[in-house]
């Protein structure tokens, strides 16, 4: 597994000698944001050709599979274009309750259901230390992280040749639940909260803090999707850090921003986007997490700095959002 994170790593960083003057936060951010929304497969030449013959199969064998097969030009499309492709367009039409997000992007309601086997179990309350916090945000990831009868077989299999055709790595890996042919299911809402430590081995609460994590609810059930912090997140004398998640909810892009500074000193924060907006985010103090303060906001376009006050509105600390050029380097912010 962690050759498998290292491997995916690699793949998807951009190297610095790339990058002309001031790296672009938009193009870096997004790199760092695709390590979470697609799972990369190490499927080799042998299992990539298995995988091949039996899909061939079972599509021919289908009745009216040749008929409902995506045309070429569905899955040869440019993913970066600034329009829709053929496939992400025919699911904005045939798919009820599908939106337009932006110029590329449709967002299509989640199945739901579960996602497939190998993502994370469904996550009871005894997981929890208090109650998780609704962000107002949603949580977005691929067609394939279902199963492939969660949706209607054109989407599913268009999807799924994009992956494995013009996504696959030279070694013959590829990715799954990527959402870059710029169809994006919505996976439900997000909440901030607090995981109690926990023995993954025994499944059993241990001694510790919790720590805090975004967690994905779809309404039937929560689903872990990533934690938060260096080693020294929240430590006493550590500098605030941030996070953030692609955010569609509102009919268009925006960013969830969440971060957190040690102590109980922070009363307010606001945060300062590129082109001046200034938003105030919520604020948990000795709440969410014990002893510790979270903040969050949905902001639109790209954010700057965040800045945090006392009660007395002093300013406690003048953050800026530091560039990065690694999905590994922009995890943290």
């Amino acid at each position: 597994m962690t050759n498998e994170i290292e491997h995916l790593e690699q793949s998807l960083a951009t190297p610095r000698s790339e990058l002309l003057g001031r790296p672009d936060l938009d193009t870096i951010h997004a790199l760092g944001r695709r390590r979470r929304t697609g799972r990369r497969l190490a499927v080799g030449l042998g299992g990539a050709l298995a995988v091949a013959v039996l899909t061939a199969a079972v599509v021919n064998g289908m009745p009216g599979a040749d008929q409902d097969r995506p045309a070429d030009d569905q899955v040869a499309n440019d993913a970066q274009a600034d329009q829709l492709r053929p496939i992400a367009q025919r699911a904005l039409d045939e798919i009820p309750g599908a939106v337009q997000v932006s110029p590329s992007q449709v967002v299509v309601p989640g199945p739901g259901t579960a996602p497939g086997p190998g993502e994370e179990q469904a996550l009871g309350p005894e997981r929890f230390v208090g109650d998780p916090i609704t962000m107002g945000s949603h949580y977005y990831t691929g067609v394939t992280r279902y199963a492939a009868d969660s949706f209607p077989d054109w989407l599913y299999r268009g999807v799924e040749e994009i992956e494995q055709g013009e996504l696959a790595g030279e070694d013959g890996s590829y990715p799954v639940g990527s959402t870059e042919m710029g169809i994006l299911v919505d996976g439900g809402s997000v909440e901030l909260a607090c995981m109690r430590a926990w023995d993954w081995n025994a499944d059993k609460p241990v001694d510790g803090p919790c720590d805090p994590a975004l967690i994905a609810d779809d309404g039937a059930h929560r689903y872990y999707m990533w934690g938060m912090g260096t080693d020294d997140f929240l430590k006493p004398g550590s500098q605030l850090e941030m996070f953030s998640s692609d955010n569609y909810s509102t009919g268009s892009p925006t960013t969830l921003w969440v971060g957190g500074a040690d102590g109980t000193d922070v009363a307010r924060v606001e945060y300062v986007a590129t082109d001046g907006t200034r938003t105030d985010a919520q604020v948990s103090s000795d709440a969410l997490v014990p002893g510790e303060t979270m903040f969050w906001a949905d902001v639109t376009g790209t954010l700057a700095k965040v800045v945090t006050y006392d009660a007395a509105g002093k300013v406690i600390e003048d953050h800026p959002i530091r560039p990065c050029d690694s999905p590994t380097d922009c995890e943290v912010r």
